[in-house]
């Protein structure tokens, strides 16, 4: 997408950030993107900030496989890390991480995948230009999960605070 195709179709809100649903080819969706642009800069998008859209419209394969592996290894990170207190029955010998496992029904990256909801991806041009892929997560429902991306390749994983 250009620059000009992009700002003609977002919506600006009263802080001069930018909003638009754009076709991700790999996610077989629309998904909003939110643009970020430098502090004071006005009603304006910086080339990086087309460059970074239009990585992730680009995205293939192998970066989805990507982000459904750090998902399942937010998912697992969870499941050891939280007593989510369900009302389950625990096997004998079983796990507090096990029950959890169990409860959410996620054996798999795939799993992992169709359970989480992209909320949004967030281009970022405060420190450089930064593209991160906000998840719904029932594991996290809190706190959420965000994945990291600069100049196409994942760079920090994190739960969204």
């Amino acid at each position: 997408m250009s620059k000009e195709e992009i700002l003609k179709n977002c919506t600006w809100d009263s802080y001069d950030m930018a909003t638009l649903d754009v076709n991700i080819p790999i996610l077989s969706t629309n998904v909003k993107i939110d643009f970020l642009p430098p502090l004071k800069s006005g009603r304006t998008l910086t080339d990086d900030m087309v460059l970074a859209l239009n990585s992730v419209i680009k995205l293939d394969v192998s970066q989805l496989d990507i982000i459904k592996s750090y998902l399942f290894w937010h998912f697992n990170l969870c499941c050891e890390a939280t007593y989510y207190g369900f009302d389950i029955d625990f096997a004998e010998g079983e796990s507090n991480s096990d029950a959890n496992k169990r409860y959410f029904d996620i054996k798999n990256e795939d799993d992992a995948w169709k359970k989480s909801k992209l909320e949004c991806l967030i281009i970022d041009e405060h420190e450089g230009t930064t593209v991160t892929f906000q998840f719904e997560v029932p594991w996290e429902d809190e706190h959420g999960c965000e994945i990291e991306f600069i100049n196409g390749k994942i760079v920090n994983y994190e739960n969204n605070n």
